[in-house]
């Protein structure tokens, strides 16, 4: 019962715990409610078992041991036992009227006070027995009591267990009455105890039904006065109903509510009356908390209302409730919250507040986290760190985000739905433990469960008497997440608010709570909003209570805006009320603008779209009059006086009406229509004009002084790019520009060109702003400027110039519109439809294309036409498709000019002077080509009769080249890192095929410009400037206009007007923005379509199978620099006016490399139109044909410009380049590549595949041209789409990577220093970008339509960090953990396997050390025995002559003297076997010479035969069998003696025990003895040489051996998972500072991040590449990552400790060994000293006992035995070589045992006792031997020798039995002496045995502590040695994946990991 009751005690505190520190699962759940069923049984209902037993065992009257132990365990048990039992009692209290439980009770104290009774009952029937009167009185009060108790406070809910429990005690009251009358009763017979008894047994169970019976109807009698409160009138006083005793009683009738429904909820009318009955007793008991809390549970359980409970409990806490009442205010105030948090709607206010505690909670070790994660990142910003420095950093990190995430966890246990709380996790999750899918899931749970709004939201159902019924649904809709809500007291004190009160309001948490309401609202609500609380306080009366009103408010910047209230009271009565109150903005109405103003027209504030309508901003119209702003102010003053003479309900019906004409302080006025509406309450009015415009417009305008700052912004253009209106003004316009134009915006404002340009934003092109995302909105702009005005020097601040901007939103399409033409045209070149058709672009109406053919108004297919006919278009048509199909985005240079007169066939020139005359020009364009498969085309309008738009069409786009600007992002060294599609328009290239290659590819740059500074400065001017760049304040240097040229791949030539901007980067790099215009005017910009297409061969004499031609297209596409015309000058400045015809055959000539072959032999030598006419059969057939027929003519020239294009520009590509530029993985493509019609195209496409998918303006050459696809699509497609910021840079290739200037690469791939450039990409990856053109781009974005609710993991992120897992966590680190794990598990194998087996060894090497002591010491006491035989059989024979007396040596009877010699031959017997056949059951062989001693017959022993004369013959035996005839013959002796008594002297075997006894026999066990011992002592010598082999091969080889090795794996394991460490180091400076700000700003917010950016860092250095591995040291990148020895020398110590532990024992082993041969030789002595006493013995009494003949024999002897029995004990006692000694094989001094051994010395000299085994036969104090036998054995072996000494002198005639002398040897030392020798003896044995026992233990300990020294090391070290630094790994994985994607990671970790590996190799050779 103990062990059950401290299992009981130690499962609560083991579940207290555990429910505290894990999530509370299942299991637990189970485990707590099977430990609740047990408590119950144990200590409620089985309480009086369990104490009972504890009291009977602690009634002991022995107080020894172990009674003493019981009754302590008893004791100790029975007192927790109970107080278990009380703490039980008081946490099972429940003080809810309706509760289930089945032991529920209410009546804690009453239950305490039976619990005492009990306790005392208990322990007065146990420990009272000898006490019968006070026992009887004792227990008759105790359980009197009990039964009162019961019957009296009812103490459980349930009315049978009452009645049952109080029954059941009535039966221990009958007994216990019987028993007091029993015992203070006059009769005490037998007879009257039996009859007692049996009035027990029959009456006991008639007396537990009969009581049972009358507590019912007690129960039921003391409920009958709730009756009373039953349908008691209104207004009736409770005083007068009932007058309540007690709250007890209060408490009592109120059960009459138990009554339960089929679905056991409680009765709505018994609920009801108890009620009534609660408040009763709470008018008769106010203030008692008894009361409320006993009503705050029935409001909670009944009637589901924890606000109101809360209110209770409150007001309880406040009633000084003593200790048991403040924990059932605990449990109420808990129960309120779990059903607050089970219910499916909102929480309420205190659960909120609650919430927002957790919320902080989880917040603040978050932040924590995220600040050590800056801390680790601005470690690594130091020049020189310590390893142990980041582990230190990574543990606290690891230790904060594991504390984070139980915190997280445990708050997650309570709101598992809280959206809010899981977003934060998920935000946890991935940010500081990177876990991608745990954060998924959370992330999931947190979109599903819609952001907690409606778990935030405060439950108002239980707040006043009508519940939810009575409330708007203004505030029960109320989030605390979204919604303003403040909670204040009836004071106007402020208690609480929400987030969005901050937002709202401008004001911090800080600043609101504690502050008065009044602070959030204008003059004069704020003066008179005191005296609205005094009087509700007052009264009682609402006015504005649960109503929504629209009042206005003021922000903390002091301006006031309008908002909706709603107030209600949660709360209190009088002046504890809590009310809150719920704020919403007003949403705006684009339809209706609002102005709130008083009854005097003076504005209280308005909304944005109303300010905006009249041109002013909201502050600036407060204070205003609504007569200053209208035209007619009469109007409005009639308008107001009739607001004023206006009722509230005319007001609130909005039948006031008028039309006001408002003046516009930039624009023209401005009509709207009014209607009047009121807002706040009657007694203080405010008109709310709703004011509609009528004329249409939006009034979308920005007002722009000349230094380009924002004086006005309408709400509209706020709206339109998504800036809040009041940031919006002040701003500057170039924060709304895109780069560059935000920088050269500045200059074009101030100082305007005096002609506008057809593309500037005056001339209203389309431009682009920029919105808060930084998302680009197409807009349409229209410029009117104001000089001096006095409006615009009002608004401007000062008279000057003030521009008027008016914004038109447009959409993609819209945007594209002006700049571009799309014709749908049949294959015969007949347009059939136009796009726009009122598109007047090239100075014509669009419309007059319909009908008519392309030729008509396009110059390249005028061309073809004069070629080649008016019925061949469609093969030009074919053709353009084709190279569509092979290089997707293909555009060509064309001009453009109205239809000429059809019929006539004029020259190119005459329809150019004709138009001339006209006044018509003939516009430049880029003309891209389409197939449209089987489309409805563009509508009915802009096509042309007779079309239905259900065959295959093509789609002809054409671009204005004058009106298209494109924006190019370069790097420092002018590689393109960014374009958008309006510059692949331009420049005739894919924007995939332009990134990551040089500038110079594309146009002719000056030589030595390989940066941006040295480009500017070659082609500027020379001046006295220092540099051309031009600085705009912090916006970038600007540099001039410059112009270049440069090969088109239309075969024709480029001029490009550039303006470029260089700023900063985010990577702290600089970067370039161009803006690209084409030269529409350059001579050089047309296209050669015959040379393109090969067909010109006729017309130059070239052969068309050379592929010269496409040579140089695809030379130009991706090698601009590879092909340079002659005429163009370095500078792009300047032309030699050479033809074009022969610029290109000039560079055709350099392409080739030598000079064109000549003509073919054919007679036009091209492909006449004939002959693919005669092939084909169709336009499918005649295209595939067509297609064929190219592959053939460049199967060789292909083939052969494939691996030039793979070389640099300036180097001669062979086969071997081409082989080590090629991607191995690209062997298909490669194929493709040499099958295809083009093989430099299929390149081309290869690498635009390679690009991420916004990279890629236009689709890959794979797909089919019937595609529905026009290049105006694939820009609006591209400029509706955000770039991504997720997808890292793709590496370029080698290939096409740039080189600086006078470089040179290498062949085999990019070189070191190109890896070493990695972080040089842009901000977001390598894809353009579209910038666009500002005022002539056709680049728009738009915002993303993700939804802003939903949050997901970031894949760009999780894809890299698996990547950088599998890099990090790779062979590289799990190389070197698996080997240490597997080859530590080896190590320790075979160190612990070779201590086993040494262990073992030395166990059996001990083990025969105490054979060796054991065996000398049987051998010693069979001598012993051999002369106590011959002891036992003399006096047997001696003493049962007649004649002889019994005393002295006789005084035993003869039956003593055969048991005692019985013993001793059984003794002798055993001893005699132990020796020769072993110790164990197992037969050992003794030593050698020992064995020859018990078997070879070399001994001589009498025998003596029964003849007559009786004669003696002489036999030779060993020890063995010697021995054993002498113990047959004492055997004999047995039988023989009792039989002859006195004749048995003369008889055969008494004379073979006594004569051989003290010959033969004594002399072979001594020879035996001295052998043994001799070879004990050798065996001492062998085993310290064995130990030392042991210590040997086990310490110093096997050991040493594993703890070097382990120390190489654990030494290599650390520079291994250094590698990570030094990524994170070698991570740019730029990017760890971004990283460190990103991380601190995240934690501590933009103010304390300011004093932690405070803190002194150290300077990086410049970047390097090399890791160096040095001594104490690595580098890399000029830091210094400087190792630590912890871990190693944390991984040796176990090893060393072992190492050391191991020779320590070895050394102590052998110490202790060192001096056991002293012990030996003293064991020896003792042994000596006890045989030859016994000898000694033996022959005194042969002499006392023997014939007169013999007697001078026997005296020789005698005094022989004497000298050698003293000499032998002066050896043992003061060391020494005894005579004894001198001609044996074991000749070693004996050391000094009175000095050598403490114990010794005591029993020797100091012992003052018996000696003897038997105590009881020891000489009494008044025996005169007394003294001699209590004083030490030296006293007894000094006097024994001395009386034998003196015996030895006597006559024959004095030599008797019984004389003094031999009296003493038979009664002192035949017992005292004899046996104190032998425990003398066996303190040897006994220290020989320790001694060797030591070593053993020594050893035993060594192994036990190897046992946890190896779990220890496994799980202590190595196990999470391993774990960290795969947790190390993965979380540096986890660090580095935070990286922005402007550098690539992947490749860093790479490069730093490759270059440790080579470090590692240098340093290893």
């Amino acid at each position: 019962m103990a062990s059950a009751v401290l299992l009981s005690v130690l499962a609560l505190a083991w579940l207290t715990i555990a429910m505290r520190s894990q999530e509370q699962s299942k299991l637990l759940r189970a485990a707590a409610l099977a430990l609740h069923v047990v408590y119950d049984i144990m200590f409620v209902m089985c309480y009086a078992s369990f104490f009972d037993y504890f009291t009977f065992l602690a009634d002991c009257e022995c107080m020894k041991m172990p009674h003493l132990l019981h009754m302590s365990v008893a004791l100790t048990t029975g007192l927790v036992f109970m107080c278990v039992t009380a703490l039980m009692v008081v946490a099972s209290s429940d003080l809810d009227p309706v509760s289930k439980g089945f032991l529920a009770s209410p009546a804690v104290y009453a239950r305490l006070k039976i619990l005492a009774a009990k306790a005392a009952y208990i322990i007065l029937a146990n420990c009272l027995d000898n006490s019968h009167k006070v026992q009887s009185i004792g227990m008759l009060t105790c359980v009197s009591l009990i039964v009162y108790w019961n019957l009296r406070s009812m103490p459980f809910y349930r009315k049978a267990i009452n009645v049952v429990w109080t029954g059941l005690w009535c039966g221990i009251l009958y007994s216990s009455v019987l028993l007091f009358i029993m015992i203070f009763g006059k009769n005490h017979t037998p007879e009257f105890y039996k009859k007692m008894t049996m009035n027990v047994l029959y009456g006991m169970f008639p007396v537990v039904l009969g009581c049972m019976g009358l507590t019912w109807l007690y129960n039921s009698w003391a409920m009958l006065p709730a009756r009373k409160f039953k349908d008691l009138p209104p207004g009736t006083k409770m005083s007068r109903v009932h007058k309540f005793e007690s709250v007890h009683e209060v408490e009592r009738l109120a059960r009459v509510m138990r009554v339960f429904d089929a679905d056991g909820m409680v009765d709505h009318e018994a609920a009801a009356l108890g009620e009534v009955i609660i408040k009763a007793g709470m008018q008769t008991f106010p203030n008692s908390a008894h009361l409320l809390i006993l009503y705050a549970n029935f409001v909670l359980e009944a009637r589901r209302d924890g606000p109101a409970a809360r209110t209770q409990l409150q007001l309880a806490g406040k009633a000084s409730p003593n200790l048991v009442e403040r924990y059932q205010i605990f449990c109420t105030n808990e129960a309120s919250k779990r059903l607050k948090d089970s219910a499916e709607g909102g929480m309420d206010l205190q659960a909120y507040i609650e919430f927002k505690r957790n919320y902080r909670a989880v917040l603040r070790v978050h932040k924590e986290a995220m600040l050590l994660q800056a801390e680790m990142w601005q470690l690594c910003m130091r020049t020189s760190v310590r390893v142990a420095q980041i582990d230190n950093a990574m543990e606290a990190l690891e230790a904060a985000t594991g504390r984070a995430h139980q915190v997280y966890r445990r708050v997650l246990e309570r709101y598992p739905t809280n959206g809010r709380l899981l977003r934060c996790y998920g935000k946890f999750l991935e940010d500081c433990r990177h876990d991608q899918t745990a954060a998924a899931r959370a992330y999931g749970e947190a979109n599903r469960n819609g952001g907690a709004s409606g778990m935030l939201a405060l439950d108002l159902s239980g707040a006043g008497a009508n519940g939810a019924g009575g409330k708007p649904d203004f505030l029960t809709s109320m989030s605390l997440e979204d919604d303003a809500v403040v909670v204040a007291t009836a004071e106007g004190k402020i208690l609480m608010i929400s987030q969005a009160v901050q937002e709202m309001f401008g004001y911090a948490k800080s600043e609101l709570e504690g502050a008065n309401l009044s602070l959030l609202m204008p003059q004069p609500f704020s003066q008179r909003h005191p005296g609205y609380m005094a009087r509700y306080v007052g009264s009682g009366e609402p006015h504005i209570l649960d109503t929504v009103r629209q009042v206005v408010a003021l922000h903390k910047e002091r301006y006031v805006f309008p908002v909706a209230l709603c107030v209600t009271k949660i709360s209190g009565t009088g002046v504890d009320s809590v009310f809150l109150g719920l704020f919403r903005s007003l949403p705006p109405n684009l339809t209706s603008q609002r102005a709130w103003v008083s009854p005097n027209g003076v504005f209280l504030c308005a909304d944005q779209y109303f300010a905006s309508s009249v041109g002013i901003m909201e502050e600036e119209l407060i204070g205003h009059t609504l007569s200053s702003l209208v035209a007619d102010p009469e109007h409005a003053e009639r308008l107001l006086l009739q607001c004023r003479e206006a009722s509230a309900e005319i007001l609130q019906s909005g039948s006031i009406r008028a039309q006001l004409l408002l003046m516009h302080r930039y624009l023209d006025p401005v009509p709207v229509d009014v209607t009047v509406r009121m807002a706040g309450s009657d007694t203080q009015r405010i008109l709310v004009l709703h004011c509609v415009r009528t004329d249409g417009q939006d009034g979308s305008m920005l007002a722009v002084d000349s230094h380009m700052r924002i004086r006005f912004a309408s709400c509209e253009v706020a709206q339109l790019i998504g800036y809040p209106l009041r940031s919006l003004a002040g701003m500057k316009l170039s924060q709304l520009l895109p780069q560059p134009y935000s920088t050269l915006h500045a200059k074009w404002l101030k100082d305007p060109p005096h002609a506008v340009p057809p593309g500037s934003c005056r001339s209203g092109a389309t431009v682009h702003l920029l919105s808060e995302t930084g998302v680009q909105v197409p807009v349409q702009i229209k410029v009117k400027t104001v000089y001096s005005d006095a409006v615009a020097a009002a608004a401007a601040g000062a008279a000057g110039t003030l521009h008027i901007v008016q914004v038109t939103k447009l959409t993609p399409d819209q945007a594209l519109n002006d700049k571009r033409l799309v014709l749908t045209t049949d294959f015969n070149g007949r347009v059939l439809e136009v796009s726009p058709p009122n598109s007047t672009l090239f100075d014509f109406p669009a419309a007059s294309l319909l009908g008519a053919c392309l030729s008509d108004c396009v110059d390249l297919f005028d061309e073809w036409r004069q070629r080649s006919g008016d019925d061949e278009v469609q093969m030009l048509l074919l053709a353009l498709l084709d190279k569509e199909a092979e290089m997707p985005g293909t555009s060509w240079r064309v001009k453009v000019h109205a239809v000429s007169a059809r019929g006539d066939e004029l020259s190119p020139l005459q329809v150019q002077a004709k138009m001339s005359r006209k006044g018509a020009v003939a516009r430049s364009a880029c003309l891209q080509i389409d197939l449209l498969e089987g489309t409805e085309g563009n509508g009915a309008e802009g096509r042309s009769e007779g079309d239905d738009g259900s065959a295959s069409r093509i789609l002809i786009t054409l671009w204005r080249r004058d009106l298209l600007a494109g924006v190019v992002e370069l790097d420092e060294e002018l590689t393109i890192r960014k374009a958008n599609p309006l510059t692949a328009l331009i420049t005739g290239l894919p924007v995939s095929a332009m990134l990551r290659k040089p500038l110079g590819r594309f146009l002719d740059l000056p030589p030595n410009a390989s940066t941006w500074e040295q480009l500017v400065a070659a082609s500027s001017a020379p001046t006295k400037k220092k540099s051309a760049l031009k600085a705009s304040s912090d916006r970038g240097a600007v540099s001039p206009l410059m112009a270049f040229v440069g090969p088109h791949p239309d075969t024709g030539t480029m001029r490009l007007l550039v303006q470029g901007v260089q700023t900063l980067g985010p990577s702290g790099r600089p970067k370039v923005t161009l803006t690209v215009h084409p030269d529409a005017t350059f001579v050089g910009a047309h296209a050669d379509l015959m040379r393109v297409l090969k067909l010109d061969g006729a017309g130059r004499g070239s052969h068309v199978g050379d592929g010269s031609a496409m040579q140089l297209e695809d030379a130009l596409e991706y090698g601009g620099d590879a092909v340079r015309a002659p005429s163009q000058g370095r500078d792009g400045k300047s032309l030699d006016g050479t033809a074009p015809e022969a610029v290109l055959a000039g560079a055709e000539a350099d392409v080739s490399g030598s000079p064109p072959p000549p003509p073919p032999p054919t007679a036009h030598g091209g492909m006449n139109k004939g002959s693919l006419h005669r092939q084909s059969s169709s336009k499918s057939q005649f295209v595939e044909q067509w297609v064929k027929a190219l592959t053939k003519q460049l199967d060789t020239s292909g083939r052969r410009m494939a691996p030039m294009l793979e070389a640099g520009p300036n180097e001669e590509a062979g086969p071997e380049a081409a082989a080590a530029d090629s991607d191995p993985t690209d062997g298909a493509d490669a194929a493709d590549r040499c099958d295809s019609k083009d093989g430099l195209a299929i390149v081309a496409a290869h690498e635009t595949a390679q690009q991420p998918p916004t990279a890629q303006a236009v689709p890959t050459v794979g797909q089919p041209v019937t595609t529905n696809r026009h290049a105006a699509s694939d820009v609006k497609a591209w400029s509706s789409r955000q770039p991504s910021r997720d997808l890292p840079p793709s590496p370029p290739r080698a290939a096409v990577r740039a080189k600086p200037a006078g470089g040179k690469a290498g062949k085999g791939g990019a070189s070191d220093e190109d890896d070493d450039r990695s972080d040089k990409n842009s901000e977001n990856d390598t894809s353009s970008m579209g910038e666009g053109s500002q005022a002539a781009s056709a680049i728009s974005g738009t915002s993303d339509a993700t939804s802003v609710t939903d949050v997901v993991v970031d894949a760009r992120r999780g894809r890299l960090l698996k990547a950088l897992n599998r890099l990090m966590l790779g062979p590289s680190l799990m190389g070197h953990v698996k080997r240490l794990h597997l080859h530590s598990y080896g190590l320790i194998a075979v160190m612990f396997l070779a201590h086993l087996i040494s262990y073992i060894i030395i166990i059996k090497l001990i083990d025969e050390q105490h054979s060796n002591v054991y065996e000398v010491t049987n051998q010693a006491m069979a001598v012993d025995r051999t002369q106590l035989v011959i002891v036992r059989t003399m006096t047997g024979a001696f003493c049962s002559r007649p004649d002889i007396a019994p005393v002295s040596a006789c005084s035993k009877p003869l039956g003593t003297v055969m048991t005692r010699l019985t013993n001793a031959i059984n003794e002798l017997e055993a001893l005699h076997q132990s020796v020769y056949l072993g110790l164990t059951s197992k037969v050992t062989r003794p030593e050698p010479a020992v064995y020859d001693v018990w078997t070879k017959p070399t001994t001589a022993y009498n025998v003596y035969m029964d003849t007559t004369p009786p004669e003696t013959e002489v036999h030779y035996a060993g020890a063995w069998v010697l021995g054993n005839r002498f113990i047959a013959a004492a055997r004999e002796a047995l039988y023989w003696l009792p039989q002859k008594l006195n004749g048995y002297m003369g008889t055969r075997t008494y004379q073979f025990i006594l004569l051989n006894g003290l010959q033969s026999v004594f002399t072979v066990y001594a020879t035996s003895l001295d052998l043994l011992v001799n070879a004990a002592w050798n065996s001492v010598l062998k085993l310290r040489t064995q130990l030392l082999i042991l210590l040997v091969v086990e310490g110093l080889v096997v050991q040493l051996c594993a703890t070097l090795y382990e120390f190489l794996l654990v030494r290599r394991l650390e520079q291994a998972r250094l590698a990570g460490m030094m990524a994170m180091l070698a991570l740019p400076g730029p990017i760890l500072r971004q990283l460190v700000a990103n991380e601190a700003k995240k934690s501590l917010g933009d103010r304390t991040y300011k004093t932690f950016q405070s803190k002194k860092e150290s300077n990086l250095p410049a970047d390097g590449g090399q890791v160096t591995l040095g001594s104490q040291r690595f580098r890399i990148n000029g830091k210094s990552l400087i190792p630590t020895h912890y871990n190693v020398g944390k991984f040796m110590a176990p090893f060393f400790l072992w190492n050391l532990a191991v020779v320590i024992v070895y050394g102590v082993s052998l110490a202790q060994l060192s001096g056991m041969q002293e012990p030996l030789a003293s064991l020896n002595m003792a042994a000596h000293v006890t045989y030859r006493y016994t000898r000694v013995r033996a022959l005194s009494l042969a002499f006392v006992v023997e014939p007169l003949a013999l007697r001078a024999m026997l005296r020789g002897v005698l005094t022989n035995e004497l000298n050698l029995l003293e000499s032998e004990y002066n050896a043992l006692m003061y060391g020494g070589m005894p005579t004894s000694l001198i001609n044996t094989t074991f000749q070693h001094p004996s050391p000094a045992g009175t000095f050598g051994s403490a114990a010794f010395a005591r029993t020797f000299f100091t012992t003052k006792r018996c000696f003897r085994y038997d105590q009881s036969e020891c000489f009494l104090p008044d025996s005169p031997y007394y003294e001699v036998t209590h004083n030490g054995l030296d006293v007894l072996v000094r006097r024994m020798i001395t009386e034998m000494r003196l015996l030895t002198l006597d006559a024959d005639e004095d030599v008797a039995y019984n004389n003094t002398r031999y009296t003493f040897m038979a009664a002192v030392a035949g017992n005292d002496l004899y046996e104190g020798l032998q425990q003398g003896t066996q303190l040897f044995v006994d220290f020989c045995i320790s001694r060797y026992n030591q070593v053993t233990q020594i050893h035993q300990a060594l192994l036990i502590a190897s046992v946890f020294l190896v779990l220890g090391f496994l799980g202590c070290l190595l196990w999470p040695h391993s774990r960290r630094m795969l947790r190390d790994a993965s979380r540096q994985s986890g660090l580095l994946s935070l990286v922005p994607p402007e550098l690539d990671v992947r490749g860093h970790v790479r490069g730093v990991y490759r270059r440790m590996t080579a470090g590692a190799r240098r340093k290893r050779e």
